[in-house]
């Protein structure tokens, strides 16, 4: 009997402190799940004022404000109103000034040239190698493209140049030749029947001109020529007045500038000399 009633006494202890042990467990459940419902509350109290604030935004932005009345047109009104002030949108900033201009560019469509302020040479059908070589000259400045070089000197083409251009295009049926093609037939036309440039450049003397005048002539007709500058300044005091080349030669001048400059000076020198 009595470990019949220990056994039954042990039995409801344990049973008690199960019990204890679980209304523990739930206590503690029930506080951490008001806590927990408490955190969602203020969660979803915090979104709501959230979103409710930004669509307040949006309808604000939206509201196209109080509207006006249209401002009235006067009947007489002032012919010379004054100028309506300049004012920029925040949202959009002015351009900047172009700081660093681009230069003209080339219009060949209208066949013309970015360098409108030099003229292109005009031939009338006289010193056509000096034509030709300002040509060559104006087109590398230019750029001029291969294709236009002859429809742009065909522009300055004068008198009997002109007349020539354009049997000769006719004959061609009005197509284009190519700018080497042209220089062909031009200087068939007019070239020099006997044109020696070396003869021209020999035969060139001094005589009444002075140094200065000399020199020009002497390096244009030079100019046609590929020889040695020895040769060259050979042929130079050779027909430079006699009483000049004596005197320049004694400085042993190896260049035709510097070989002008003595000349020059005792050119001068003697035009000075008292008599």
């Amino acid at each position: 009997m009595v470990e019949t009633r220990l056994q039954e006494r042990s039995l409801t202890e344990q049973v008690d402190e199960i019990r204890s042990l679980h209304d523990l467990l739930a206590s503690e459940v029930k506080t951490q799940s008001d806590s927990m419902n408490s955190r969602f509350d203020r969660l979803e109290a915090m979104m709501f004022n959230h979103i409710s604030a930004i669509q307040a935004t949006g309808k604000a932005s939206m509201d196209p404000g109080p509207s006006h009345p249209p401002t009235p047109i006067p009947n007489n009104p002032d012919p010379n109103p004054p100028p309506t002030p300049f004012t920029h949108s925040p949202h959009h900033l002015p351009d900047p000034p172009d700081q660093f201009p681009h230069p003209p560019r080339q219009n060949y469509g209208g066949l013309t040239s970015r360098l409108s302020k030099i003229s292109f040479p005009a031939f009338d059908g006289t010193k056509l190698r000096d034509w030709l070589s300002k040509c060559e000259q104006f087109f590398d400045i230019d750029g001029t493209p291969q294709e236009l070089k002859v429809r742009l000197a065909a522009m300055h083409l004068k008198g009997k140049a002109t007349q020539w251009h354009t049997n000769y295009m006719t004959s061609r049926f009005g197509l284009f030749p190519s700018w080497t093609d042209y220089i062909i037939a031009i200087s068939a036309r007019f070239c020099e029947l006997f044109d020696d440039p070396l003869a021209k450049l020999v035969a060139l003397k001094q005589g009444s001109d002075s140094v200065v005048d000399y020199r020009d002539k002497f390096e244009t007709a030079w100019m046609r020529l590929v020889l040695p500058e020895a040769h060259t300044l050979s042929i130079f005091l050779a027909n430079m007045n006699p009483h000049l080349s004596l005197h320049t030669r004694q400085f042993e001048v190896t260049t035709i500038s510097d070989a002008a400059k003595v000349a020059a000076l005792h050119e001068s020198s003697l035009f000075h000399a008292p008599y």
